[in-house]
């Protein structure tokens, strides 16, 4: 709790921060270099995978050691970590500049005008992805010592600096503002990755890189990282394989429309992943030390949780996106309310997945795992392009993201099932059973309010309002009697230590 306060306190700041950021360089950039810049971080985001791919297997091997208290091997697994990012993100660089080259150049829908402006876009984001696939051990080493007071503080300090180049760029005029954007971005990026080495050095005695090899830990964590990237494969192509796709049959509005959605996606994910990151590290500790009932508890009560967090701002902004986006952007693209709309509802499902995914990599065994889900997953370009080759509109390709995330969450109950022996039946009971349930309470009074008030800012307060019902709702019909009992006992203790203290 203490590290989601610190994380939560992060994405307050950050949040606001960053709508606004959104808000001046929607502006600043027009909507066709906006869907531009969108559209060639997707094909560089495509090409440079594997980073969040070997965050995740960096964080299981470091969480594993931490949780296994063998220093010695702590060393060995992130100096290993250090040497294999390094030696992939020199192949991710020169394979992406051959093949996203080729993509821009040939396939994507892009003003001649403006080729020159995304070439350079695309080198610098380029850049950027190398510098943080070699840096990723060390933000790794800082989540897994559980240090979120410290991933707070470099977020805020980066907000900081997104937010001085957003209005720098507000009022310039000297300079194509596309390049000057993807410019200021990089510099942030590599700033902010300097950083998390500097602390790394000073406060984490024990993560510092020694110049070794280990054949058996490489073959180890390699093997790991191999069927993680295939399954970062599959979702980086069912997320930015398909915004290329709108490029090609829609063009660079439609890019910008759903670059929109997919940062007030981010921004609402920060509220669970705040949450989640400080899980995570606990499931893996906790599998190392062998006590499953406890990592199974974590894996159960962490995915409803964190589907109660997001409900409380997604039925508000689900109902109000019109408004919203009025008021924060003004002026938007053709789709855009529908694709926020879409997307969020895909975020819910996808928070019933995360715990488990974070599960079945503890056990290091997601050989079978990765083959299935990611296969499963990556059908989502062939199918998004078949039903825009038919005439479809964009936002066919979210309603498809949402029935395979459907599909893949109870995929994955199976596989777990086998793994680790989770019960199927209690996961659905006190998870499915309880957030279908809430959700079904709570969208009512929002939904009402919505049809019967005019459309403005009164309208939008009372629907806001009325997320405080939804937090009734969870805990009459989302909570079991032993949660309610703990949260009436936590409740007490802090009124009796408020009344000592005064």
């Amino acid at each position: 709790m203490k590290n989601t306060f610190s994380l939560f306190v992060r994405l307050l700041f950050t949040l606001t921060v960053s709508l606004y950021v959104s808000r001046v360089v929607l502006k600043a950039l027009g909507v066709d270099d906006f869907g531009i810049y969108a559209v060639v971080g997707s094909v560089v985001t495509m090409l440079g995978f594997m980073t969040s791919a070997l965050s995740t297997a960096t964080q299981r091997f470091i969480s594993y050691e931490l949780g296994a208290k063998s220093t010695n091997g702590l060393v060995k697994t992130f100096s290993m970590a250090v040497n294999i990012h390094f030696i992939l993100a020199v192949i991710i660089l020169f394979g992406s500049e051959i093949i996203g080259l080729w993509l821009i150049n040939s396939k994507l829908n892009i003003p001649a005008d403006r080729l020159d402006s995304a070439l350079i876009v695309f080198h610098l984001s380029l850049l950027t992805v190398f510098v943080n696939l070699v840096i990723t051990p060390y933000n790794a080493a800082i989540i897994s010592h559980e240090r979120m007071g410290v991933i707070a503080w470099l977020s805020i300090v980066e907000s900081l600096f997104k937010l001085g180049g957003a209005l720098y760029l507000a009022a310039s005029s000297d300079y194509d503002n596309l390049i000057l954007y993807a410019v200021m971005i990089t510099c942030i990026a590599v700033l902010i990755k300097l950083l998390n080495i500097l602390y790394c050095h000073y406060f984490l005695k024990s993560i510092h890189f020694k110049l070794l090899w280990e054949q058996s830990l490489f073959r180890s964590i390699l093997i790991f990282s191999s069927w993680s990237l295939w399954g970062g494969l599959a979702y980086v192509l069912m997320v930015h394989g398909v915004n290329v796709l709108l490029n090609i049959f829609f063009g660079p509005a439609v890019n910008a429309a759903r670059s929109i959605a997919n940062q007030v996606q981010g921004a609402i994910l920060q509220f669970s992943t705040s949450f989640q990151m400080a899980m995570n590290p606990q499931i893996i500790k906790n599998f190392a030390s062998s006590d499953f009932e406890q990592m199974k508890k974590i894996v159960i009560y962490g995915a409803k949780y964190s589907y109660f967090l997001l409900l409380i701002f997604i039925i508000p902004i689900i109902v109000e996106t019109e408004t919203i986006l009025k008021l924060w952007l003004g002026d938007y693209p053709e789709y855009t309310i529908i694709f926020v709309q879409l997307t969020l509802a895909v975020v819910l499902i996808e928070s019933l997945s995360n715990t488990l995914m974070v599960a079945m990599q503890a056990t290091g065994k997601i050989a079978l795992y990765q083959t299935v889900v990611g296969g499963l997953l990556i059908l989502n370009l062939p199918i998004s392009y078949y039903f825009l080759n038919s005439g479809s509109p964009p936002y066919i390709t979210i309603i498809i993201s949402f029935f395979i995330s459907c599909l893949a969450l109870v995929i994955r109950l199976f596989l777990l099932k086998k793994a680790i022996l989770l019960d199927i039946n209690e996961y659905f009971h006190k998870v499915i059973i309880r957030v279908s349930l809430v959700t079904i309470l709570s969208i009512w009074v929002p939904i009402f309010i919505h049809f019967n008030y005019d459309e403005g800012i009164i309208r939008f307060l009372l629907v806001a309002f009325s997320s405080t019902l939804i937090v009734i709702i969870i805990y009459f019909a989302g909570l079991e009697k032993i949660e309610k009992n703990f949260l009436l006992e936590k409740i007490k203790m802090y009124i009796y230590k408020y009344k000592g203290n005064t």
